[in-house]
């Protein structure tokens, strides 16, 4: 697949900026920042050029995200767009855009609007042969990669419980928002073989391990494993995450319970107030997920624990999206069409690219 130009919307994020570092690091393509803030932009721009092997690899770009028909002109120029900005502000726009001018295409979040686009213009994205991946990173994104580990290493997979831990140093206002705008999808759980709706109440105790001890994890909507499930048969699964500090979850359970994410201005008002007052974590600061997986192997019953961590959940998300763009440069395997980031990768490749980025990855087999 050619792709020389990609565009990173929100580039001079915390998220954007580390994609659009490993991007220098890893391919000699060239890098367009976008983003509301010009002069956050040009920054941007320039310390990644200082970096960079290539002279002005990066540049900066305007996008004209008032007008649907200035901004598919705009990208027409293109090869690839990387959403790396909550598309809760724009819904659906810049995915009608990406398919109009007839580029590829991806995005780190899921957003029912988006995906119900991204659904109904399947046949048309195909017709294109260009690439859409939503929900690319570490959460989303690992843990439906995490699902297809484990049915590879257990033949007859009936039970997967996946737990995350997530404790940042400086969380951004962007992390804190998702977290209360996250509260309008309803968690799901597979209980005896059937796709059900998970109490927020119902908890689970997950052990990270010695630095980190056992959490108590609450239920989440993942519509990447939602999607897993037509093809992997499991009487169990669950998605679940846990609590951050006192002062956030309270936040989180006000809201909540009150129904306050509804409301734009309340969802904000809960998203400064956690990002003034609630993120007083201490170390060990890391993004960890736990992917937990029990059936038969060669007529024994075999459980595996895979993990999969980052010290810093920012470059921790951005070294899966890479790895992605990696492999949709090459497209080996010749898919078009739209795919979550689990549903798309090669697991071998995936694997190994990942690791060599930093990531780790480990994996404990009990029969």
């Amino acid at each position: 697949m050619n792709i020389t130009n990609v565009v990173i919307l929100g580039g001079y994020g915390r998220v954007g900026y580390e994609t659009a570092k490993l991007l220098i690091e890893q391919t000699r393509l060239k890098i367009h920042i976008a983003g509301r803030d010009l002069r956050k932009v040009k920054a941007a721009c320039n310390k990644l050029n200082q970096i960079a092997k290539i002279k002005n690899q990066v540049s900066e770009l305007r996008l004209n995200m008032s007008s649907s028909e200035s901004l598919v002109c705009d990208l027409k120029n293109y090869d690839l767009l990387v959403t790396c900005i909550p598309v809760a502000n724009i819904g659906d726009k810049i995915v009608i855009a990406a398919i109009k001018a007839g580029i590829n295409y991806i995005d780190l979040n899921y957003e029912p609007k988006k995906n119900k686009s991204l659904v109904d213009c399947e046949k048309i994205i195909k017709r294109t042969g260009k690439v859409f991946i939503s929900e690319c990173g570490l959460i989303p994104g690992t843990p439906s990669f995490l699902v297809r580990l484990l049915k590879e290493n257990i033949q007859e997979i009936k039970e997967i419980e996946i737990s995350a831990y997530i404790n940042e140093k400086d969380a951004t206002f962007g992390s804190c928002f998702d977290l209360i705008k996250d509260l309008a999808l309803k968690p799901k759980i597979i209980k005896n073989g059937k796709i059900g709706k998970a109490s927020i109440w119902k908890s689970i105790k997950s052990d990270f391990g010695a630095q980190i001890g056992l959490k108590s994890c609450y239920p989440v909507k993942m519509n990447e494993i939602d999607r897993l499930t037509n093809s992997i048969e499991l009487q169990e699964c669950g998605t679940f995450v846990a609590g951050i500090d006192t002062f956030t979850d309270s936040i989180i359970f006000i809201w909540k319970i009150l129904h306050l994410y509804k409301s734009k201005s309340l969802s904000k008002l809960g998203a400064l107030l956690i990002y003034k007052f609630g993120n007083r974590n201490k170390p060990p600061y890391i993004t960890l997920l736990k992917a937990t997986g029990t059936g038969l192997y060669a007529g024994k019953e075999k459980k595996t624990i895979i993990t999969i961590s980052h010290k810093d959940g920012y470059i921790g998300t951005a070294i899966p999206v890479v790895a992605t763009i990696l492999q949709l440069i090459e497209n080996n395997l010749k898919k078009s069409g739209s795919y979550t980031m689990g549903e798309f990768v090669d697991l071998t490749r995936f694997k190994k690219d990942i690791l060599s980025m930093g990531m780790s990855l480990k994996f404990d087999n009990k029969i």
